[in-house]
């Protein structure tokens, strides 16, 4: 990262005096300030729990391989910030991010606006999307796919009116602004949804659909819902292929590009995003979601690395219902030793507890650290959480010496896993 990205980014973050404050208000007058950038954008909204990163990735490939420009903002990013805004599979370079970020910087300093960090980089997302064309009255418009930060009534990101809106699978995360019941959190996520704007979902609980569907009701919302508009079969035996179904026929499909089970359901809703695209009139061959549902590419999630002396498995894993995805691919494996090593890491906002208690029945040996600055638990409190279940808890000041004690003591092909933070998946990426 050059050093006066690093400014600005550092800049950015200290202007956010308050800490986060969920509302709108902060982020239109900021965008308005800059021309309202977000006008003329064609936009998907993603909101939920888990699962959004890989909806958006999957969309990216299926539109990318239709030959639609494809605008691209997730958080966070595992090794550079630039990863959180790309078009086409290409980051934003630091000269660009540096001057839209430079000016959005002066006009929350000369508006007096006390925009948050993720307030001003939705913002700097948004102008530079605007800048490269993809605005619907540009020569070559394309798409853009906005993953919340935060819940989803309040998010920066709903200050949009999109073509699209997308709800994966919800659990519990965040709980200190969204509330602490599966109902609270499903009305936040359920904000993002838009009266006369296609929708779609896969909430992966009764409770959280009834919430949903309750919503886009009263406000006049159409929304298709997994296991009622649109499902899938990936109980199929012939070269591990599975379906799509809906209304309007059915897809043949080759293995989800990425790891897991719970992968059928993100890309069956993105798939049924893409169905309702078409039917706004957006030009996707049904080639260019059999090509992209295979081609897909998200880092981090359930990601194997073998050029070590042991086989390594990273995955954020950073909340109840990511551990127990996790857990659950773990047993998936066949050819797998009866224990793991885990290096460990948790922000102090995440219910770490449940976390490990998720997790200890296939760990072993457990190597902690602390990561995300201020915000990351220290890894002494968190090895202790780790003894209190039983396990040898061992904590380590870097990732790196955590990564070389796992070597050392783990048994031979015994598989070190990664998981508890994304902060902590991408400070491994970037040493791997």
């Amino acid at each position: 990262m050059s050093g006066k990205l690093e400014t600005l980014l550092r800049q950015a973050q200290e202007h956010e005096t308050g800490g986060i404050v969920l509302g709108l208000a902060r982020v239109q007058q900021l965008l308005k300030a800059l021309g309202n950038p977000q006008q003329n954008l064609q936009i998907i909204h993603i909101a939920g729990t888990n699962g959004k990163g890989s909806v958006a990735a999957f969309l990216d490939a299926i539109l990318r391989q239709a030959g639609v420009r494809v605008g691209l903002y997730t958080s966070p990013h595992l090794i550079r910030f630039n990863e959180r805004i790309q078009i086409d599979s290409e980051q934003i370079s630091n000269s660009e991010l540096c001057q839209i970020l430079e000016r959005v910087l002066q006009i929350c300093r000369q508006e007096k606006i006390p925009a948050t960090f993720f307030e001003i980089t939705t913002a700097v997302a948004l102008c530079y999307f605007s800048y490269q064309g993809l605005a619907a009255d540009s020569k070559n418009p394309g798409i853009v796919i906005l993953e919340t930060g935060l819940g989803g009534r309040l998010d920066a990101t709903n200050c949009v009116s999109p073509l699209l809106c997308l709800i994966t699978a919800i659990g519990h995360d965040h709980e200190d602004f969204l509330g602490n019941t599966v109902a609270q959190i499903s009305k936040e996520k359920a904000g993002i949804l838009k009266q006369d704007t296609p929708a779609a979902a896969a909430p992966d609980s009764v409770e959280a659909a009834t919430i949903i569907q309750q919503h886009a009701k009263t406000i006049g919302c159409n929304i298709d819902f997994l296991g009622e508009e649109f499902f899938f079969n990936k109980d199929l035996q012939a070269n591990n292929s599975w379906q799509f179904h809906d209304q309007y026929g059915t897809i043949q499909l080759t293995k989800p590009g990425l790891a897991g089970d719970h992968q059928y359901s993100n890309c069956a809703l993105a798939i049924a995003g893409i169905r309702i695209l078409s039917r706004l009139g957006w030009n996707i061959p049904e080639q260019a979601i059999q090509q992209g549902v295979g081609a897909v590419v998200w880092p981090g999630r359930l990601q194997w690395i073998h050029n070590s002396t042991h086989p390594i498995l990273i995955d954020g894993a950073h909340n109840i219902h990511a551990a127990t995805i996790l857990v659950n691919y773990l047993n998936s494996i066949t050819d797998k030793p009866d224990r793991f090593s885990l290096i460990f890491a948790a922000l102090k906002n995440k219910n770490c507890h449940a976390i490990a208690k998720i997790l200890a029945p296939l760990v072993d040996r457990v190597w902690t650290i602390s990561v995300g600055g201020e915000r990351g638990m220290e890894a002494s409190l968190l090895a202790n959480i780790w003894r209190n279940l039983g396990k040898e808890a061992t904590p380590c000041t870097t990732a790196i010496a955590a990564l070389e004690m796992a070597r050392e003591h783990s048994k031979p092909n015994q598989i070190i896993l990664v998981a508890g933070s994304l902060y902590l998946v991408g400070e491994v990426q970037s040493l791997l």
